[in-house]
């Protein structure tokens, strides 16, 4: 166990950090779902990647699982340093609704929510819902598969035909 992460995951409510990337741009690590989010995406090489593979400038990213919206963030980051003032769009889906205001607040803090649209549900199915079972200490955690830490609540499947984008 790495005990200065687990400590500041601990500590994150009332002893914040941020990180500003411009000045309409910065990621806010103030609960224990953002920091460990934060590492998991910025602090790994594989996303990374995303820079060299984008080509020219995407007109939408859609990010399925979206979590804290740190893999929408660091894509934006990276057009915006590759491309400048690209306004792409983005479609970001998240099915726990506990990380429906973290997610608005990272996209409002990442200075893009304007061209962002959020919508909470499953993805897979056309339609009809699903059992998703939700452990509130770890939402990395979260499964369709019963779990006995986790809540049951159920979502509905989302038709990303159906949406405004």
């Amino acid at each position: 166990m790495n005990i200065p992460f687990f400590l500041y995951r601990r500590l994150s409510p009332w002893i914040t950090c941020e990180f500003n990337f411009s000045e309409n741009s910065k990621v806010s690590l103030d609960n224990k779902f953002a920091v460990a989010s934060f590492k998991d995406v910025f602090c790994h090489p594989f996303y990374w990647q995303v820079f060299q593979y984008i080509q020219k400038p995407p007109q939408l990213i859609v990010d399925c699982g979206a979590h804290c919206g740190h893999f929408s963030v660091l894509t934006n980051t990276c057009i915006q340093s590759k491309f400048d003032n690209v306004q792409s769009e983005y479609l970001l889906v998240e099915p726990n609704p506990y990380l429906q205001d973290i997610l608005q607040k990272t996209i409002s803090n990442a200075g893009f929510a304007t061209n962002a649209q959020i919508y909470q549900g499953l993805l897979g199915k056309k339609s009809g819902n699903e059992t998703l079972w939700i452990n509130p200490k770890n939402y990395l955690a979260t499964s369709l598969k019963q779990n006995s830490k986790a809540k049951p609540h159920v979502i509905d499947y989302l038709n990303l035909e159906k949406t405004d984008k």
